[in-house]
């Protein structure tokens, strides 16, 4: 789903050949309309073995997997508020979404600018994915000329591959690696969208789709997040941090001792051992004795 021009659309593209299927909706955009559209589609060009889409509530709901079931496909989405994981519709949006306004600025055909879409050629070996979908080439004001005028599946399917590969190589250069994975009854720390805070949680579950887990927090909601999105709390170097360290003692505050009190311990102390320098000796506040050096007490 996007929105675009104050409009509701649904986007429905093939893996293969990245052809795009734009419906607008009118009304009301609720999960039986998306259905509604997508049988439409699915009528004409077939069913596919798997759909992937975003976590929504137009695809998470009872109706769309009785529909998935009834139909017979394999429904798998995404994280929630984790657009990344299903990257390749979110580049077909931006495309469309591009494709658009291009045209409403030419004041162009929105629905000719599409078919021109369609039918250019990715590069100078991969056809149109109009060519790729319908095994033949669509008539449009577009003058294309095509070298492979018969496409060679395997050909193509190489080149994709190794187009893909090339892609995915340039993007993980820059700081992609590998995340560990996690176990149930983990402390982790779940990133807030809003707040982009990180707040505590523990792993629940791990769902069958890849790298996503279900993470309960502390107030009990259960929440669905990719592995990107969660960080491993080391709760054990934090508990020994704090054992382990001696508690600071801080000094009492004891009232100032009268003078009298001073002065009959200080002679009871001197009884038995008298002491030169005693009437150079003060006590502090808090009861500790000082004794002037003896320069000072030349001077």
């Amino acid at each position: 789903m996007f929105h675009y021009n104050n409009a509701e659309y649904l986007i429905i593209a093939d893996y293969y050949s990245k052809y795009p299927f734009i419906r607008k909706i009118s009304g009301r955009c609720t999960s039986a309309t998306v259905i509604r559209l997508t049988k439409q589609i699915f009528s004409e060009l077939g069913i596919p073995t798997k759909v992937i889409s975003d976590n929504g509530p137009h695809y998470d709901s009872h109706e769309y997997r009785k529909f998935a079931r009834d139909w017979g496909f394999d429904h798998v989405t995404s994280s929630p508020r984790y657009p990344q994981s299903n990257g390749f519709i979110e580049r077909a949006i931006q495309t469309v979404k591009a494709t658009l306004t291009k045209a409403q600025q030419s004041d162009m055909d929105i629905d000719l600018a599409l078919l021109c879409l369609r039918t250019t050629p990715l590069d100078n070996v991969i056809p149109s994915p109009a060519e790729l979908l319908h095994g033949r080439k669509l008539r449009s004001n577009l003058p294309i000329k095509i070298r492979n005028t018969v496409p060679q599946k395997d050909a193509i399917h190489q080149r994709f591959v190794a187009r893909q590969t090339s892609q995915k190589d340039n993007h993980d250069k820059y700081g992609v690696r590998a995340l560990p994975p996690l176990s149930v009854g983990q402390h982790v720390s779940v990133q807030d969208q809003q707040s982009c805070s990180w707040l505590p949680a523990v792993v629940k579950d791990k769902c069958p789709e890849p790298r996503s887990y279900m993470i309960e927090t502390p107030i009990g909601h259960s929440l669905r997040r990719n592995r990107r999105q969660l960080r491993p709390r080391d709760t054990e170097k934090k508990q020994v941090r704090f054992t382990d360290t001696p508690p600071v003692e801080l000094p009492q505050l004891t009232p100032t001792p009268k003078p009298q009190e001073n002065k009959l311990s200080h002679g009871q102390n001197n009884s038995e051992k008298p002491d030169s320098n005693s009437d150079q000796t003060y006590h502090t506040r808090t009861g500790r004795a000082v004794t002037k050096p003896k320069r000072l007490i030349e001077s």
